[in-house]
C-alpha cells in the first residue's frame, strides 16, 4: 500500500509522484512503482470522477477520446483537455495528486441533533485538513563538541488551496426498514461532502435518527481520515507527530505519552475482528510511538530517555528494525562513540542490509569521517547530498584515526 513506512518512517508515497512513472524504481524503494502508479493512481482518478461528477466523467473521457484521434496524449494535456470540456480549475487538484506527494489528513468531529423544523436529524461536525511534512536531514556540531543529525521539516501539501471529494456515510434507523443491524441501524445515507481549505463546518441533514457517520468508510479517497472517537490512540500519534514537526517538543512529549495509555476501540466499519489482532496492532502502535519517542528524546538532548524508548521498541520490533539501528547510531554519535555507529551503519548503508535513507547516510558520514574511512566517507557524502542532506558541517575537517 502507498502508506507502508519505508525504512525511515516515510510512506513509500513519499518517493515520488505518479508522474514519474517508471522513473519511480530507484535504490530507495525498488517496489514503489505498483502502489504508486496502480494503487494511488486509480484511486486518484477515482476521486478525479467524484469531483467532476460520476455521472459526468464518463462522457468527458468521451470527448477527450474522441479530441485525441486515438492518438497518445500527456498528462498535461490531459488536464487541460479535461479543463476545456469541464471549465473545471483542476491545476490545484493536479499539482496534489498527480505531479504532488503527500497523503493529505483529515481529522473531523461530529454529533447528531434533532432537526426540530423538518422532523429529521442533522449531522452536525468540523473536518480539519493538516499539512503532511517531509523532511530533509542537516549535520549540526553539538554543544558537547560531537556532531548529531537533525531533521528539518517542510509541508509537502498547500491546504488552503487543497479541495477534497470525500464520501459519506451515515447509519440510519428507517421505521420501514425491518430489522436492525450493526449499530442499531438498518440503513445507509451516503453522498459526497467537498472539503476545501483547511477548516470546514458541515451540517448534513438526514431523514432518519442517525447511529454511525463516517468520511470515506471504504477507503476510496487518497487520504487518512481520523476521528478521535474512533481512532483516539492514532489520533493523538498523529497529533504528537504533528507537534514535533512544527518544532513544539514539549507538547509532542506530553501527547505522545497521553497516546500510550489510550486504547484504540475495534474497527466499527462492520470487519470482523479477533482479540490477538487487535493485541497484535496496539503492540506494533506502542512501538511505533515509542520510536517517535525516542527521535523526541534525542532532539532534546536526552540521551537516556531517548534508549530507554529505542529499547521498548527494540522488544517489539526485534534487533533488525533498521530505523531502530539508525536511531541507536544517531546516540553513538552523540555520545562520541564514532567507531561503534560506523559499524552499525555501514553494513546496512554500504552493505546488505536495508538503511537506505537520507538520514542514515548522514549519519554514516560523520561516523567515517570521525573514524578516518575515506573510501566510505565519499560514498556516504555522495548519497547524503542525492538525497538532500546537509552535509556542510563535515567540509574542511580531516577524519581521525585510520581505515
Amino acid at each position: 500500500a502507498v502508506s507502508a513506512p519505508l525504512p525511515d518512517g516515510s510512506p513509500i508515497e513519499s518517493v515520488g509522484p505518479v508522474v514519474l512513472g517508471w522513473r519511480l524504481i530507484s535504490s530507495r524503494a525498488s517496489d514503489a512503482y505498483q502502489p504508486i502508479v496502480y494503487m494511488k493512481g486509480a484511486v486518484v482518478v477515482d476521486m478525479l470522477a467524484r469531483m467532476l461528477g460520476e455521472e459526468t466523467f464518463p462522457k468527458v473521457l468521451q470527448q477527450i477520446v474522441k479530441a485525441a484521434g486515438g492518438g497518445m496524449i500527456s498528462t498535461e494535456d490531459l488536464f487541460s483537455m479535461i479543463g476545456k470540456v469541464t471549465s473545471a480549475d483542476l491545476q490545484p487538484f493536479a499539482d496534489q495528486y498527480v505531479y504532488g506527494t503527500g497523503l493529505p489528513e483529515v481529522y473531523y468531529d461530529f454529533k447528531f441533533e434533532k432537526d426540530g423544523a423538518g422532523g429529521g436529524w442533522v449531522v452536525k461536525g468540523t473536518a480539519r485538513q493538516h499539512t503532511p511534512h517531509r523532511f530533509r536531514y542537516k549535520v549540526v556540531a553539538t554543544e558537547s563538541g560531537t556532531f548529531d543529525v537533525v531533521r528539518q521539516a517542510a509541508g509537502q501539501v498547500n491546504v488552503k488551496t487543497s479541495a477534497l471529494v470525500i464520501p459519506v456515510t451515515v447509519a440510519v434507523v428507517d421505521p420501514k426498514g425491518g430489522r436492525k443491524g450493526l449499530y442499531g441501524a438498518n440503513a445507509a445515507v451516503q453522498g459526497n461532502l467537498l472539503l476545501k481549505g483547511e477548516t470546514a463546518d458541515f451540517s448534513i441533514p438526514v431523514p432518519y435518527e442517525p447511529k454511525k457517520f463516517w468520511l470515506d468508510k471504504d477507503h476510496r479517497v487518497f487520504g487518512y481520515f481520523l476521528s478521535e472517537e474512533r481512532h483516539p490512540k492514532w489520533y493523538l500519534f498523529l497529533q504528537a507527530q504533528k507537534a514535533a514537526a512544527a518544532g513544539n517538543l514539549e507538547e509532542a512529549e506530553t501527547l505522545y505519552e497521553k497516546a500510550l495509555t489510550v486504547k484504540e476501540p475495534p474497527p466499527d466499519d462492520g470487519r470482523t475482528v479477533y482479540y490477538d489482532n487487535l493485541k497484535w496492532q496496539e503492540r506494533m502502535l506502542n512501538g511505533r510511538i515509542e520510536l517517535s519517542r525516542a527521535r523526541l528524546f534525542l532532539d532534546r538532548g536526552d540521551e537516556a530517555r531517548a534508549e530507554e524508548s529505542l529499547d521498548k521498541a527494540q522488544r517489539v520490533f526485534g534487533d533488525g528494525y533498521d530505523t531502530i539501528q539508525v536511531f541507536r547510531a544517531r546516540l553513538d554519535i552523540r555520545r562520541g562513540d564514532f567507531e561503534k555507529a560506523f559499524r552499525r551503519l555501514r553494513k546496512g548503508v554500504l552493505g546488505t542490509e536495508d538503511l537506505d535513507t537520507s538520514e542514515a547516510y548522514a549519519l554514516l558520514a560523520v561516523a567515517a569521517q570521525k573514524t578516518g574511512h575515506a573510501e566510505d566517507l565519499a560514498k556516504a557524502l555522495r548519497k547524503a547530498k542525492e538525497t538532500g542532506a546537509d552535509v556542510a558541517a563535515l567540509s574542511g575537517m580531516s577524519g581521525a584515526g585510520s581505515s
